[in-house]
């Protein structure tokens, strides 16, 4: 006497697992890798390094960038006292509550960023007591005011206007600091944006120079790969969902 048989209804995660091993005989681990890996972007600021001015000469004014009370590119080989650049020539000399800024425009509500930079207390000019250096992204809408209609439009630290970790007086001197924002995770451009506003600062001066270097902003891309693999994943629930109705 022949028992009936029972058939296997697959479970959604051995369905998932069957899932990735074909994808991964199908490219290989390191292809799908290199997917999200080759989406990079580019940096979205000029002259980043503050490099694209005369080597030869101090205290000039950085390429791209506006600048306000005192913030020069300076560079060590003009004779100036001055830190050796992290980027090829030159890096950006704030004091004197000074600062400088570039504006990207066309910013879609949304969007992610990654922004970075690196600082330094430079022993030959050092920080003193409260003076501080940083970076700072600060989402705009198109009136110009703070993005962000859960803030109504008003400053709200880390939701319209994200700061980086600070250098001051205390941080290790003659050294390269990273300088990140949110402990390195991207930020999130408010619902209203329009444009944002990239500032590297000095604030609460009380003398003494901030040094930074090779700031970076770049758009965080969201791979096709993503989107492939998450259409798949709702094409295997349908496939689910019918199986278990046919059961």
């Amino acid at each position: 006497m022949r028992h009936a048989v029972t058939p296997h209804i697959q479970t959604m995660e051995e369905i998932m697992m069957t899932m990735r091993k074909k994808i991964l005989q199908t490219v290989g681990a390191g292809a799908l890798i290199a997917l999200f890996a080759g989406s990079a972007q580019a940096n979205l600021l000029a002259d980043p390094g503050f490099d694209l001015v005369d080597a030869t000469v101090n205290d000039s004014a950085p390429t791209g960038w506006s600048t306000f009370n005192g913030a020069v590119a300076t560079n060590p080989a003009s004779g100036a006292t001055s830190p050796v650049a992290d980027s090829p020539d030159n890096s950006l000399k704030l004091f004197n509550s000074g600062g400088a800024f570039q504006i990207i425009n066309n910013v879609a509500p949304g969007t992610l960023f990654d922004a970075s930079g690196v600082g330094m207390n430079f022993s030959g000019d050092p920080l003193l007591t409260t003076t501080e250096t940083l970076l700072q992204v600060v989402f705009r809408n198109a009136g110009g005011q703070y993005a962000g209609t859960a803030a109504n439009g008003n400053f709200a630290l880390n939701f319209n206007v994200f700061e980086s970790n600070r250098i001051t007086s205390n941080t290790t001197s003659d050294v390269w600091t990273l300088m990140d924002f949110t402990g390195g995770a991207p930020i999130l451009a408010p619902d209203d944006t329009a444009y944002l506003e990239f500032f590297v600062l000095q604030v609460n001066n009380a003398g003494g120079a901030g040094f930074i270097d090779s700031v970076s902003l770049t758009a965080v891309p969201v791979p096709a790969a993503v989107w492939l693999f998450g259409s798949g994943l709702i094409g295997l629930v349908g496939v689910a969902r019918r199986r278990k109705a046919q059961a």
